[in-house]
């Protein structure tokens, strides 16, 4: 019968080794985590478009590309005066926006930057500022939809159109009859 303890001993001392014990609270954060990386990818976003505003005003075509990173497929559509749109490819985007802020000091304001759960999606509404020589302010709206890929944010989609200025008028209508007759 001494025997019989010994397994029974050693079974108790392997349990007691073997015991999970729960998780401390405070270790495990089911909020706060999604919440603050959704909100470190949204300053990565702004703080990239920030950056394709300086990479604009220097001409800088490879800083232009680093801060968007367009995907070999990305979009873009370009609005000019409204009658028409034109889509853009990867290399074209970035040409675009330098020809456009050409010759001016270029600027942005603080984009808004919206982030999706679950941290894989983010659409931005950005305003490139340019004053010509002539201390004449006109802008370059920029809208857009990025995607993380293999964990790196990359624009897929976006709209570039000029700014309306409140002194721009629309052109009167046209006096002429418009179709056959």
């Amino acid at each position: 019968m001494r025997r019989s303890w010994i397994p029974a001993a050693l079974g108790a001392l392997f349990l007691a080794a073997c015991t999970i014990e729960q998780t401390p609270e405070r270790y495990i954060d089911r909020e706060t985590t999604p919440v603050g990386e959704i909100e470190t990818s949204r300053q990565e976003l702004t703080a990239r478009l920030l950056s394709s505003a300086v990479a604009v005003r220097r001409g800088d075509r490879i800083g232009l590309v680093a801060a968007l990173s367009p995907t070999t497929d990305a979009v873009v559509l370009l609005s000019g005066d409204g009658s028409e749109e034109t889509a853009l490819g990867r290399g074209e985007v970035v040409e675009t926006i330098i020809r456009l802020a050409s010759g001016a000091e270029v600027a942005m304001d603080d984009p808004l930057v919206t982030v999706a759960e679950p941290n894989n999606i983010a659409w931005f509404l950005a305003r490139y500022r340019l004053l010509d020589d002539q201390d004449v302010e006109s802008g370059l709206n920029f809208s857009g939809v990025f995607i993380r890929q293999d964990g790196e944010w990359r624009l897929v989609q976006g709209h570039l159109s000029p700014s309306v200025s409140p002194n721009l008028r629309a052109p009167p209508p046209s006096a002429t009859p418009t179709g056959g007759g």
